[in-house]
Order: structure tokens, then sequence, then C-alpha cells
């Protein structure tokens, strides 16, 4: 299954939030599975490469840390890269949008 990026909405902050917090159900999100899955992969995605590098990095390592099985992975993500993208493509975001605001100001 190939990876849209552009119909992919992505919220780092909001996933770290939700993953550290002892507040947090996952059974009360009523977002769809398939959503939460995705963002759950993602999630254990940004948690390897800040620990180990993209490089290092491999499915394993990524499924390991989700708690899920390869297949589930291999059902929304061909490889390692698309998920690097989509967390480059929100981190660059963030910084466009807050040297935005820096120039407002």
């Amino acid at each position: 299954m190939k990876t849209s990026f552009r119909n992919i909405r992505l919220d780092i902050d909001k996933l770290i939030k939700q993953k550290n917090s002892e507040d947090y159900n996952p059974d009360e999100d009523r977002r769809p599975k398939k959503d939460k899955t995705r963002e759950h992969i993602i999630y254990s995605a940004l948690v390897v490469f800040s620990d180990i590098g993209y490089d290092a990095a491999n499915i394993r390592d990524i499924v390991r840390e989700s708690g899920l099985s390869p297949g589930t992975f291999y059902n929304y993500f061909e490889d390692k890269a698309p998920i690097f993208i989509l967390i480059l493509d929100y981190l660059l975001l963030n910084i466009r949008q807050e040297i935005r605001i820096a120039r407002i100001q």
C-alpha cells in the first residue's frame, strides 16, 4: 500500500502529549482505529529515530517499539522512509509557522 503524504495529518506535539499524559486513555480516543494505528506507528518511529538515528533504525526496531506486528506496519507503510519524510515535513511546517509569527512581531 503506497502512502500518500498529502492525505496524512500528523500532529507530533499531540502524539507526544497523549503518550506522556497519565490521563490519556486510548480506549476513550474516538478516532477511527486506522488513524490511531497509523499515528502510533509514526510516534514509535519518532522514538526510535530519536534514540538511535534514522540510519541505524530498521523496521524491526519500529515494530518492537510499537508492539504491533510487522504485517500491521506494512499495511500502513512500505518502509521507514515515508515515516521519516512525514516527520520532517511536519517539523519544517512548524519552523515556517514560527518564522512567520516572528516576522509579524
